[in-house]
């Protein structure tokens, strides 16, 4: 027992002796157990950060070459100014369209006088500027009756001519001698100021307002003509040969619609349903713009009529001095009119409607054109008298049912 308990104390004594190596031991032991994964942790991630880093370097070097100059930002700056400029002008441009120069500068918003004399002065007026357009265009209609007459008896006392031979010859010599049949009464509104009856202010005033508006659309048609037949002097080498008509209503259109303009007068439309067509445009008057309807007919070379057409929509040249007249004058354009429909039609030279006139040699048609013409309320709401504002809107609602 005694033995066994002394070989015990050896052992103890053994271990004392190496207890100072312990800690040490169980320090490595743990190190290690640490230090490998931790070591392979740290090459994994080593290994991410240098490839990343390179990538990164790579991109930032191709940032650096494609980066804009520090001072790009001030035209950065200059280019959204310039479109914010563009935006304005065109906003201006279109306005422009519907700042146009009146027949009278005493009516509009309301007259400036109670004497119906400014209202006689606007008839004449009116009428004056449409004589005016025809004689521009070297236009005249076709022989009378009487003038016939006149050319047969001073030609038989001379002469065995027959009468359909007196009758070519006259009827050529018309048409060599100006470059349009025309005359004022094919003009929608002529007749209707040369028979005005007053009826009291707030009628006058509208009545005004709507044939101003009606005489910027007949300007329009009449500048077309001009322009395509610009130096010619012979309706034989006219494009376009005759006018028929312009007018705001149409003889086929239905009985609801021909009461909106009273005698055939411009009015607004205001629904898709009581124009003179339904438009493909899908436009009618509303809170930005103002629609007016119009037809026009002409006889035209066949080989004209997408002249015509395309004329007649293209821009146009007008002049303005301010709603009072007194401003200095500026030089503007507008581009407002929009064919709705086109109908063409062959021409029969023994009908009696074409029977005393002569196209020459060319191929004729007939061009009926139904039209829409925007005008921008901006350009022009300052002067539109109230009467018809309050028109408009009874329009609408009555329209809205």
């Amino acid at each position: 027992m005694a033995a066994k308990l002394k070989e015990n104390l050896g052992k103890l004594s053994f271990l004392k002796s190496y207890a100072s190596l312990v800690v040490p031991i169980i320090i490595a032991v743990v190190g290690i157990v640490i230090f490998i994964p931790t070591q392979l942790i740290s090459n994994k991630l080593g290994s991410a950060i240098k490839q990343d880093s390179i990538s990164k370097g790579r991109q930032i070097d191709s940032l650096i070459k494609t980066a804009p100059p520090k001072e790009q930002w001030k035209k950065e700056l200059q280019y959204q100014q310039a479109y914010e400029e563009d935006a304005k002008q065109i906003v201006s441009l279109v306005n422009q369209t519907s700042e146009r120069e009146l027949l009278s500068y005493n009516i509009f918003p309301k007259p400036q006088e109670t004497s119906r004399l400014i209202f006689q002065e606007f008839a004449q007026k009116y009428r004056q500027l449409i004589e005016g357009f025809v004689s521009s265009l070297n236009a005249r209609d076709c022989p009378t009756q009487a003038e016939m007459r006149r050319s047969m008896s001073a030609t038989r006392q001379s002469s065995s001519t027959t009468k359909s031979e007196i009758e070519g010859v006259l009827c050529r010599e018309n048409a060599q001698s100006i470059s349009l049949y025309a005359t004022p009464s094919l003009f929608a509104g002529y007749k209707y100021w040369e028979n005005y009856k007053y009826e009291g202010i707030p009628k006058a005033v509208k009545d005004c307002w709507h044939w101003q508006v009606g005489y910027w659309i007949i300007e329009d048609v009449v500048d077309t003509i001009a322009s395509l037949n610009e130096g010619s002097t012979s309706v034989f080498t006219s494009p376009v040969k005759r006018l028929m008509y312009t007018r705001f209503s149409t003889e086929n259109i239905s009985s609801s619609r021909s009461k909106k303009g009273e005698k055939g007068s411009p009015y607004y439309v205001s629904s898709l349903f009581n124009g003179l067509e339904i438009p493909c445009t899908g436009r009618f008057s509303n809170t930005e713009i103002d629609i007016v309807h119009f037809n026009v007919s002409v006889v035209v070379s066949s080989e004209g009529v997408s002249s015509f057409m395309k004329e007649l929509c293209s821009s146009k040249d007008h002049t303005f001095r301010g709603f009072d007249g007194t401003k200095p004058v500026q030089h503007l354009k507008h581009n407002q009119i929009t064919i709705l429909t086109t109908r063409i039609e062959p021409v029969d030279l023994k009908t009696q409607e074409h029977k005393l006139y002569r196209y020459g040699e060319d191929a004729v048609v007939v061009l009926n054109l139904v039209c829409e013409y925007v005008f921008d309320k901006k350009g022009y709401e300052s002067i539109k008298p109230e009467s018809v504002k309050k028109e408009q809107e009874e329009g609408k609602k009555s329209s809205s049912f």
